[in-house]
């Protein structure tokens, strides 16, 4: 028999071991889940890769896997909200949509798309605070 703390597992993303937590979702075939937490976690995680990777002062190489990490986020974030959406899970297809405005903003897509990200986080979960900020500075830097 075993015992509660045999049991007990550290999951790798919580521990903000983000390196640690892609190996593990590539080692169980998170990129093809059909569950949506798994996938947005694995998202998620690539987010969190791709913010470590520093900015455009950084090598190129190095800029070049962060554009690839994003644009990795981006797809599974779409497949998220979908999988969200078929489970009719709201919560998670908001995070997924404000997850993916995060994600489009790096990667320098049109307003429209960003704006269509917000939007359906919003409509979702209308009254998340942080979606609105977010919305907000985003709105105020794209003035400028």
């Amino acid at each position: 028999m075993c015992s509660a703390s045999s049991r007990r597992t550290v999951n790798p993303r919580r521990a903000g071991d983000f390196e640690g937590a892609h190996r593990l979702f590539l080692r169980i075939g998170a990129g093809g889940a059909t569950s949506a937490r798994t996938v947005h976690e694995f998202a998620q995680t690539k987010m969190q890769l791709a913010k470590a990777a520093g900015g455009r002062d950084q090598h190129p190489e190095r800029w070049e896997a962060k554009r690839r990490l994003n644009q990795e986020t981006a797809e599974l974030l779409r497949r998220a909200s979908t999988l969200s959406r078929l489970s009719q899970d709201q919560t998670r297809e908001a995070w997924c949509w404000f997850n993916l405005a995060e994600t489009l903003q790096w990667l320098g897509d049109t307003a429209s798309e960003i704006e269509v990200a917000y939007r359906a986080a919003l409509t979702l979960l209308p009254t998340e605070s942080r979606f609105h900020a977010a919305r907000e500075r985003w709105r105020d830097r794209a003035r400028r």
